[in-house]
């Protein structure tokens, strides 16, 4: 019977943490990422998340919240880069050959 039992450890471990039923909103933008982290802290003020479980989230949520910021800064900088490659309609155009002393 214990070289079963072994045999099932080692097949199916013991789940070191619980599985989660918690529900954020989706994060697409950084209010949706501080809207989670309310809904994370009223989760543990609640007693639905542990501590170590809402520091988890968070630790997630802060990397979510990175990416946004990075996507968001890449966009802008391609924006700008682009606007900078495009010539502008009030740059100065250079003078004909031959016009350039205004002798005429």
């Amino acid at each position: 019977m214990t070289a079963l039992r072994l045999c099932m450890e080692v097949l199916m471990p013991a789940r070191r943490q619980r599985v989660l039923q918690f529900k954020l909103p989706a994060l697409k933008t950084l209010a949706d990422v501080a809207l989670a982290c309310e809904t994370v802290v009223k989760g543990v003020a609640r007693g639905r998340l542990t501590p170590a479980e809402g520091h988890a989230f968070t630790i997630m949520l802060d990397a979510r919240r990175h990416m946004i910021e990075t996507e968001e800064l890449d966009a802008r900088l391609c924006a700008l880069e682009e606007r900078q490659d495009r010539p502008t309609r009030n740059r100065l155009r250079p003078l004909p050959s031959g016009s350039e002393d205004g002798d005429d």
